[in-house]
């Protein structure tokens, strides 16, 4: 929904800054506001606040549907709007957040529902960063529409919005301004749901970018596989039979793509139909027993 929000935030320093948010500015509903705040007892910086609610900084002046006065140190909000009285509301994140997403929100408890930090630390370690190479170089391999340059970008992220497409997750790897802020990583590791790869192949059909996001879901005691819908607690090692599953779907998914209008493929837990994924399984275990 085409709903224009301004917001007025006091950083911890006392300092307050304005910014636009140019669409879906309620604060209500899964693609509002108070549904993609960071979450928990911690001190989310400035920066995590512009990246999760797609902030924006403008020298024009517009007309706007709802208004937005937040206090980072206080943590108080006040929403106003001359469209719908019944968006208006003055009180805590918290209050706020149960108010219009999440009735039973607690924000003492909020960050147990989270993985710890050295479970997350597992998923930056060699055996991650192989297992993603693997995906390119199969694809690079079995699927001729695609090329890969070794040189290509390569980007891993943190999830830590419900919903993947709805802001930007953060950059990890590699190096850019996003990471330069160690606090805006910390922010994005307590409410971390999702490790994800984002890399470009060239489509030989199209001549235009393919790019390929691979996200593993995060869960408070282990991940979730996208495609063979596995579920892996932390304290467990994958099995050599599920990576090769996981592969071997990957590649019959892409098999099955129109490269001439398609320019993106994502894979996560929960996007793709039980019956799609059922299909590609049986697909598989056909040609293995041929």
């Amino acid at each position: 929904m085409a709903t224009t929000a301004r917001f007025y935030i006091t950083d911890y320093d006392g300092q307050t800054h304005e910014f636009y948010r140019f669409l879906d500015g309620y604060p209500c509903d899964n693609a509002g506001v108070f549904a993609n705040f960071p979450l928990g007892d911690h001190d989310f910086c400035l920066e995590t606040y512009i990246r999760r609610l797609n902030l924006e900084k403008s020298q024009t002046k517009y007309m706007t549907d709802v208004s937005y006065i937040m206090d980072l140190k206080t943590r108080t909000v006040e929403v106003s709007s001359g469209c719908c009285e019944d968006f208006n509301f003055k009180g805590t994140f918290e209050e706020a957040i149960r108010h219009y997403a999440y009735k039973d929100y607690s924000e003492k408890d909020a960050l147990s529902n989270f993985p710890k930090e050295s479970d997350i630390q597992k998923f930056f370690c060699r055996a991650t960063i192989d297992g993603f190479w693997e995906i390119i170089r199969s694809v690079n391999k079995e699927i001729p529409q695609l090329e890969y340059d070794i040189y290509e970008h390569r980007i891993i992220e943190i999830g830590d919005n419900p919903i993947f497409y709805l802001s930007q997750d953060f950059i990890h790897y590699p190096s850019c301004k996003m990471n330069e802020n160690y606090k805006a990583e910390e922010d994005a590791m307590v409410n971390v749901q999702r490790i994800g790869l984002i890399t470009y192949f060239k489509n030989t059909v199209s001549q235009k970018d393919f790019t390929l996001n691979y996200m593993i879901r995060l869960t408070k005691d282990g991940y979730i596989l996208p495609l063979t819908e596995e579920y892996i607690p932390y304290t467990q090692e994958i099995s050599e039979d599920v990576k090769k599953l996981e592969l071997k779907m990957i590649i019959e998914m892409l098999k099955r793509v129109d490269f001439k209008t398609v320019s993106a493929q994502n894979y996560l837990y929960g996007i793709l139909s039980d019956s799609k994924l059922q299909e590609i399984r049986e697909a598989l275990e056909k040609r293995d027993n041929e």
